[in-house]
């Protein structure tokens, strides 16, 4: 019970994580530019990476690479991501900012919200953009684990998560605290859900997808090469 009161504390932590960098990046939209904004969000993988929390995103890719209790552990710490992200975006929603601050946090909810319930993004394009988005996850997060330096490590990370915010792909957990700053987890709670289930399933998939396609590949390198280190 305590490991895995652990893992479900790991899991806020990582939650609230990304919804620091989720904030910065809103502050960006409004005061600067996107590019400037999806480097800051890397913030929030660099804190995880550094300290060991949990993120659901960066553990479930290697699934087939654990034993079956592993998904247990999985479903905590997703469940830990919700309440730090989720909770730090309901928090945000009540706070008081000038400008244009309601606006964008609405587009932004808006964009993670599928059409069906009144977003503005179709369900399959959601699924794409997080397919997208959990093959960079799962890329930035090898980098910074097996990087032969720390530059690499960092600025590897950095460029890897900076890549698929630019690029619009899309985070689930980060999708929690934009949902929940823009409140439309409680005016539009069913339909959130539904999105919020889409992209991890769409990040789910793709960090997969790459942890089996990369074990095949380094693995036949590995019958050739011996001086290749996985």
């Amino acid at each position: 019970m305590n490991e895995k009161l652990k893992i479900l504390s790991l899991g806020i932590l990582a939650g609230l994580s990304i919804s620091f960098c989720s904030a910065a990046y809103i502050a960006c939209a409004i005061y600067a530019n996107r590019i400037l904004g999806s480097i800051l969000f890397s913030i929030g993988l660099l804190i995880i990476c550094a300290f060991g929390f949990k993120l659901y995103t960066g553990q479930i890719g290697k699934v087939f690479e654990n034993k079956k209790e592993f998904i247990l552990d999985l479903l905590i710490m997703l469940f830990g991501n919700f309440i730090g992200a989720m909770g730090a975006g309901l928090l945000a929603s009540f706070t008081n900012v000038e400008g244009n601050y309601t606006d964008v946090v609405m587009a932004v909810g808006n964009s993670k919200l599928i059409t069906a319930g009144g977003g503005s993004v179709t369900w399959y394009a959601l699924l794409i953009q997080s397919l997208f988005c959990g093959m960079l996850v799962y890329f930035a997060v090898e980098i910074y684990k097996f990087g032969k330096d720390n530059v690499t490590k960092v600025l590897g990370l950095i460029m890897a998560v900076a890549a698929f915010v630019v690029s619009g792909h899309s985070h689930c957990i980060a999708n929690m605290y934009y949902l929940g700053v823009s409140r439309l987890f409680i005016t539009n709670f069913g339909w959130t859900l539904l999105s919020l289930l889409i992209s991890i399933i769409g990040n789910s998939c793709g960090a997969i997808l790459i942890n089996l396609l990369m074990r095949f590949a380094f693995k036949k390198r590995q019958t050739s090469d011996s001086d290749f280190i996985q």
